[in-house]
């Protein structure tokens, strides 16, 4: 018989960009997190400032969470 491998989980978390939805997106990766999961948050440069300050205590708990930025163009709406 082969051996059988397992990775762990990894979610990714791609909230809706408006404040309001902050407390959400670092709360439920920090859940995630402390089971043991791998959590990345992705988000843009002008928000991971917060989200980084509300997962610091998290992080240094020695849970696997990160912090992906990515840019968005805006949109030009006529």
């Amino acid at each position: 018989m082969g051996s059988c491998e397992y990775q762990r989980l990894h979610i990714f978390f791609f909230p809706f960009l408006a404040h309001g939805h902050m407390i959400p997106t670092v709360d439920m990766p920090k859940s995630f997190a402390e089971k043991g999961v791998k959590a990345t948050i992705i988000t843009t440069p002008l928000n991971a400032p917060f989200i980084f300050k509300a997962i610091e205590k998290s992080k240094t708990n020695g849970n696997d969470i990160h912090i992906q930025t990515i840019l968005i163009n805006s949109l030009k709406i006529y």
